[in-house]
């Protein structure tokens, strides 16, 4: 990391007539990727708040904000600075050594102590009681006993050791801070060999450090600065102080420091900062962390995790579990503070995918829902604040048990209103002598509705036993009118199915043939007469609807021209813009064309043609084989009109153009192994 953070001179910020600061503080970002850049630039406005502006380069995308005036006021530099790395982070969230670079430099901004320009002097808010003075001299190690109450947990065992030869080599540079404890506080307390002067007992205040690395080598006697008459709380606010603005804590230790601190000398935050001479910005991200799960701060002790990472999870401080995966998920993915804060700017849940597997939410689809989507979420999902509605097809549930509750309920409701309705039906329909009069005298399930592309398709598969006229009362819209249904269903749709079938492996034997009959008929186009130039403007503008048609390689090639190598297409019919060509090959090639404007009629047209036959899936490169020729789609009115012209004749051949045709698919299904017996099982079902 190259970035330092130092203590800005005390100039005040210039404003020119503009609005723009013409001196700002400028921190350059270091340790970023090769060609990365990254500037904060600061300034204090008339009215004591900050402004921030900034530049940025990712080697690909270069921006700037100035530092202005009317921009938006910070209440701190820290959250000023906070603001533009929000702003700049995620535009380096795939370089690994850029965010870490701008997650260190943010870690340096919260330790550097602010500016005298933002925050004047410094009101010292002193102890409740100063400590006495001290007498210098040597005690016995065995006498002394570490501060319960110390805020310092942790001792590295590489740093000890180093701190132990460091003694070793040079002696202790600085002697330790204890005091006398007092009859009241020994008790019952045996003193034995390790009792000190006239059989004292003495607590450390400050230098547990150095009293540990002289037990480690063995020695009898240490020098130590000894206090009379200091209580516990006066010792403790002494080393909280002393500690935090000399020794080098981790991130939690400093924060439990500040809270320890605030108690012993019952400060308030902002007493607190004045007192170590600290933003008091600094002092109340540091309390935010410690609201945090335990085994989050701890991620945070072990340093897997940065005081920054603290403050984007904070978001998520109310839903406890889901907090743990997010931070566990940023220590495994090495997920960025900036990143987690960019994520919380755009109100997205990170690792979602992981959340969802630990139960922890659920995405509810609104098609999904038990009856199907109705245009609203039902109300007991709008009036808990588990439930949070992303769209109106999509809500996010924080409590999956309680979805599942819901869920049931929804189903039991919509279950009963079956059966309500079921119920009601019998009772109409045993008024009426068990004769079916109109569709609500049956429930959803019983009944198929046929139009009359149905009816002509595959009516006459169907038993006329099960084929009824009834009235059609299922909307105000169709009231009065006749409907046909028919009462086997599952029957229908099968029989549907085959005629489906069967319509497909005429097209597999008809397509190419008609396929293959309209391209040579465009190619022998000599010049555009009459029904030429209808065509070509009839399928410019179908393809403007439909189908978007650019002229593709495999049109050229079947038209007879060359097709120039140089151009390198994109694959896919309707794309004429590859990745590597620019506006000025297109317009050559586009001119190649227009110098021959029946050939590139030709090609117009034949594209559109294969466009028809494939229906979008084909490549659009090579010639389309058989496998890549739709069978399953039938050719719109419109296509089916364009080709007769180009054919010369009324139909396309195929069997579902007929009556007669339309009997023969039938006569196919007929054929069919299961369906002589499958017609006898609808004909009889009740």
């Amino acid at each position: 990391m190259n970035t330092t953070i130092e203590q800005p001179e005390l100039i005040a910020s210039v404003w020119n007539d503009e609005g723009v600061c013409s001196n700002p503080e400028i921190l350059k970002v270091g340790g970023l990727a090769k060609k990365h850049a990254v500037e904060i630039r600061l300034g204090v406005a008339p009215d004591g708040s900050w402004r921030v502006g900034y530049t940025y380069d990712t080697g690909k995308v270069k921006d700037s904000a100035l530092v202005q005036e009317m921009g938006e006021p910070h209440a701190s530099r820290e959250q000023a600075i906070r603001a533009a790395l929000l702003d700049v982070t995620h535009h380096f969230s795939s370089n690994k050594t850029s965010s870490a670079a701008l997650d260190a430099f943010y870690e340096e901004v919260m330790k550097a102590p602010a500016p005298a320009v933002a925050v004047g002097e410094a009101e010292v808010v002193p102890l409740a009681a100063p400590l006495p003075e001290a007498e210098t001299r040597t005690v016995s190690v065995s006498a002394i006993t570490p501060n319960p109450e110390n805020h310092r947990k942790h001792f590295d065992g590489l740093a000890m050791k180093e701190l132990a030869d460091s003694i070793v080599q040079t002696g202790l540079l600085q002697p330790i801070a204890v005091r006398v404890l007092s009859p009241e506080e020994l008790g019952e307390m045996t003193l034995g060999d390790g009792a000190g002067v006239e059989g004292e007992r003495l607590e450390i205040i400050l230098g547990e450090r150095r009293w540990r690395a002289h037990v480690n080598l063995g020695r009898a006697l240490i020098r130590a600065n000894v206090y009379r008459g200091v209580t516990r709380r006066q010792a403790k606010a002494a080393a909280l102080i002393e500690n935090l603005q000399r020794e080098n804590p981790n991130a939690i230790e400093e924060a439990e420091g500040y809270r320890d601190l605030m108690e012993v000398e019952n400060l308030t935050q902002d007493q607190c900062a004045k007192r170590l001479g600290r933003p008091r910005s600094t002092i109340a991200n540091a309390l935010r962390v410690l609201d945090l799960p335990v085994e989050v701060i701890d991620l945070i002790r072990q340093k897997k995790l940065t005081i920054a990472h603290g403050l984007a999870l904070h978001k998520w401080r109310s839903r406890v579990a889901v907090l743990k995966v997010i931070a566990e998920e940023s220590v495994q993915e090495a997920t960025s503070a900036g990143q987690l804060e960019a994520w919380n700017k755009e109100d997205y849940v990170p690792f979602s995918n992981k959340l969802q597997a630990a139960g922890l939410i659920v995405d509810i689809q609104g098609y999904n829902l038990p009856g199907g989507f109705t245009g609203e979420w039902p109300a007991p999902m709008l009036n808990d604040p588990d439930f949070e509605p992303k769209s109106q097809y999509l809500m996010r549930c924080w409590a999956p048990a309680k979805w599942e509750t819901i869920k049931a309920q929804l189903k039991a409701d919509i279950a009963a209103a079956a059966e309500a309705e079921r119920q009601k039906r019998e009772e109409a329909l045993k008024k009426s002598g068990g004769k079916i009069k109109q569709i609500s005298d049956l429930q959803r399930g019983q009944y198929r509705e046929l139009d009359a592309d149905e009816q002509a398709e595959f009516g006459s598969l169907l038993p006329d036993s099960k084929v009824l006229e009834v009235k059609d009362d299922t909307c105000a819209a169709e009231k009065g009118k006749k409907a046909t249904i028919c009462l086997a269903p599952k029957f229908a749709a099968r029989v549907e199915s085959a005629i489906q079938a069967e319509r497909a492996a005429d097209r597999k034997t008809q397509w190419p043939l008609i396929l293959a009959e309209a391209r040579t008929k465009v190619r022998k186009w000599k010049k555009l007469g009459e029904r030429e130039t209808a065509t070509l403007i009839t399928t410019a503008i179908l393809a403007d609807e439909e189908h978007n048609i650019v002229i593709c390689p495999a049109s050229v090639k079947a038209q007879g021209m060359k097709f120039p190598a140089a151009l390198a297409l994109e694959r896919g019919y309707n794309s004429y813009y590859g990745a590597n060509k620019t506006p000025e090959d297109l317009g050559k090639y586009m001119k190649t064309l227009a110098a021959d404007h029946v050939a590139y009629a030709r090609a117009f047209v034949d594209a559109y043609i294969l466009a028809i036959f494939t229906d979008g899936e084909w490549a659009g490169v090579d010639e389309p084989t058989v496998e890549e020729l739709c069978f399953d789609q039938a050719v719109r009115d419109r296509d089916r009109t364009l080709l007769s012209w180009i054919l010369e004749r009324p139909s396309l051949g195929l069997l579902e153009e007929t009556a007669a045709g339309r009997g023969k698919l039938a006569a196919q299904v007929k054929a069919l192994p299961w369906y002589a017996a499958a017609f006898e099982q609808a004909s009889k079902a009740g």
